[in-house]
This record gives C-alpha cells, sequence and structure tokens, in this order.
C-alpha cells in the first residue's frame, strides 16, 4: 500500500515523495535500448495535498535563500537596489519522459538507468524546479515584473530551460546528480542573449531515501542561485536601472 510522505522543514527542508519504503522494491531496470520507453512506467496517481505541501516548502525555501542572499549585499551595493525594468517571462522547462514523471531515478554503476516502483515524487522534477525560480526571481525584486509564460502577459525577455539529469547515482560514492540549461531570449530582437549550463554531482550523505532527497534539494539550490547571479551580471551590464524601456 502506497502512503504518502511529506518531510518536515528540519529533517529534509520538505520535499515530498509517495512510496512505502525505500529500496524494498525490486528496480524495473531500463537498459540502454529501452530508454527512450521510458514513458511507459506505471501512471502517477496524482497527490493534490502532496504536491500543494512540497510546492509551499519549495517556495518557502527558495524565499530564504533570496532573503540571505540580499542581505549579505546589502552592505556593498547598497540595500534595495531599483529593479531592472523589464518584464521577465519563465517559459517550461523541456525534459525527457523520465523527468516528466513522478518516479524516482537512478543510475547503477554508470551504466543501467531505473525508476523505483514505489519511490515517487510528490510533482515531477521539471515542474518543482520551475516553481521554485520562479519565487526566487519574483522574491529577488531586481526585476520590474516576472510572470510564469503561461499567464497572459508580454514580457521583454522570455527565460526558457531543459533539464537533462535530476537523479541518484550508485556507484563507488553515492551522489545525486542535477544537470540543466537555461537561456534568455530578447523579445524584441528575436535572439538568444545570455545562457547557462549547470552540472554537478553532489554527495549524498547516508544510503536512505532522506539523504538523496536532501541532496537533490542542496544542488537543485545551488544551481539556481548561480543561474540567478548570472542573469543579475547580464541585466547589470545590459540594462540601464531607472530607464523606461528594455533594449
Amino acid at each position: 500500500m502506497e502512503i504518502v510522505l511529506q518531510i518536515g522543514d528540519s529533517a529534509l527542508n520538505g520535499l515530498s515523495y509517495i512510496g512505502s519504503r525505500w529500496r524494498s522494491s525490486a528496480r524495473p531496470i531500463l537498459d540502454n535500448t529501452n530508454q527512450e520507453n521510458s514513458n511507459e512506467i506505471q501512471d502517477y496517481v496524482s497527490r493534490s495535498g502532496a504536491m500543494s505541501r512540497s510546492v509551499k516548502w519549495l517556495r518557502r525555501r527558495a524565499a530564504e535563500q533570496v532573503l540571505s542572499t540580499n542581505r549579505s549585499g546589502d552592505s556593498t551595493a547598497g540595500a534595495n537596489p531599483a529593479p531592472y525594468p523589464v518584464t521577465l517571462l519563465l517559459g517550461p522547462i523541456a525534459t525527457s519522459n523520465l523527468y516528466r514523471d513522478d518516479h524516482i531515478v537512478y543510475t547503477s554503476s554508470g551504466q543501467a538507468m531505473g525508476t523505483y516502483e514505489y519511490q515517487r515524487w510528490a510533482e515531477p522534477p521539471s515542474e518543482m524546479i520551475k516553481e521554485v525560480l520562479l519565487r526566487e526571481l519574483q522574491l529577488s525584486n531586481r526585476y520590474l515584473h516576472v510572470y510564469s509564460s503561461r499567464s497572459d502577459v508580454r514580457g521583454d525577455y522570455l527565460l526558457r530551460g531543459h533539464l537533462y539529469d535530476f537523479q541518484e547515482i550508485d556507484g563507488k560514492v553515492l551522489a545525486a546528480r542535477v544537470a540543466f540549461y537555461f537561456e534568455l531570449h530578447d523579445n524584441k530582437t528575436g535572439s538568444t542573449v545570455w545562457s547557462r549550463y549547470y552540472s554537478h554531482d553532489e554527495p549524498v550523505d547516508g544510503k536512505d531515501v532522506s539523504a538523496v532527497v536532501a541532496a537533490l534539494n542542496r544542488n537543485v539550490l545551488s544551481g539556481l542561485s548561480e543561474l540567478r547571479e548570472g542573469l543579475d551580471q547580464y541585466f547589470s551590464k545590459h540594462i540601464a536601472v531607472g530607464s523606461t524601456a528594455a533594449n
């Protein structure tokens, strides 16, 4: 019987997953020839309560990180700098079929790829990451407006991404791998003006699901922090704060 587990803030920063046990069920191996058919794994039964709690925690965690960063920069850059006069839209994060699903993905010995049958995310990884990034950008107060591209709003820039890895790596050292790519599109000129690729294997401090989730948390937040800093550097060089148009 499946149960929904909500990880506490103090222990694992609140990421939710669904499952009765960790590593207790057989792993359905997907060999290299069948990786493209990974979308045929069992359909996810949505648990709206768990998804809601997961997203709420992710937003709270992002807020804490952004506020901490803003405080640390106050002494050098001045408190509450004026936002860049741009409307930034965040598009969907493209990804493979594996990460459109809720199953926790692993790679064993660098070769066989598979998913756990019973251990599941409360929301697909690409959706969780988008929620965190959207909240971080909004709370940074560095942009006049930040919206999801699903909103009926015209924007000056579109930020879009691709999630390549979000998985457990089983090898000599257990690790949590996250890799993604984002690019900034200027809607006025139709060109891509900035991009950033992030890839990192975060060591896992333990051998259970809580340790893997915690490592993925750290890895995602670290990568999004680099992304946000890179965006800020781009706009600081190309957009004059206080102007009325983004060029």
